[in-house]
């Protein structure tokens, strides 16, 4: 295939745009903007903000915590830990995303990064990706970022919306029938996604001195969580909260 016109998805996330309405909240603009505004998972601040925090009490975030993500977007996700006056930060790949996030978090917290180039000196007592780990380009890859994870982790990792590997088909099968083809097509023709089992997690916790705790993913508006799960790894020797 002539790679001038394979697409991928930095290219689409490039093409994301901010809508200013001046009706919309700024959390709902910023939830949009993360790509959660399809037939596939449409999602409004009030389920998102239950989202976000059933995951902040499972994995016990407090008031003086530390919050780090991969693959922020422009930062729906650590909106409602920053409105708490938490510190977070977080990377993206995508250049518009991030300075989204720094005018609106008014902070230099967030850099353009590949996950597995991360060298943040600080650690982060959590460290938080939703609905991002799928677009990682191998699984290689995915170790690669993991590795790095736990070593600048303090606390636990909370991986949010992975694609389960015993549901591929019938996610994609999901998918080609709540869209038109043409939908479809603009939206995944040359875009693949990673899946993931269970036992991938158990195996890269068990090496590093993790424990781990697999859930079903409950997002409201996400038409697919059915076949997804979450996957929270915390650190042997960190204290209790």
């Amino acid at each position: 295939m002539d790679l001038m016109f394979t697409r991928n998805w930095r290219e689409i996330w490039a093409k994301r745009n901010f809508q200013n309405e001046s009706s919309i909240t700024l959390i709902q603009k910023l939830i949009w903007m993360n790509g959660f505004d399809s037939p596939l998972g449409s999602m409004y601040e009030s389920d998102w903000r239950a989202f976000v925090e059933k995951i902040s009490k499972r994995i016990k975030i407090k008031e003086n915590s530390s919050i780090f993500e991969i693959g922020c977007g422009s930062g729906a996700f650590l909106f409602p830990f920053y409105e708490k006056g938490l510190q977070i930060g977080g990377i993206d790949f995508s250049v518009k995303q991030i300075d989204i996030a720094k005018e609106v978090f008014n902070s230099n917290n967030f850099t353009v990064c590949d996950a597995n180039s991360l060298n943040h000196k600080k650690k982060y007592d959590f460290i938080l990706s939703n609905h991002v780990i799928h677009y990682f380009e191998s699984m290689q890859y995915t170790t690669q970022v993991l590795k790095l994870l736990f070593k600048k982790v303090k606390k636990s990792i909370y991986l949010s919306g992975i694609p389960d590997i015993n549901y591929k088909k019938e996610q994609e099968r999901f998918r080609q029938n709540t869209l038109s083809e043409q939908e479809y097509q603009n939206k995944y023709k040359g875009l693949d996604i990673l899946y993931f089992d269970r036992k991938y997690f158990y195996d890269m916790a068990k090496t590093h001195n993790f424990s781990i705790e697999f859930y079903e993913h409950e997002m409201p508006g996400f038409t697919q969580g059915k076949f997804r799960f979450d996957c929270h790894l915390k650190k042997l020797n960190s204290k209790k909260p």
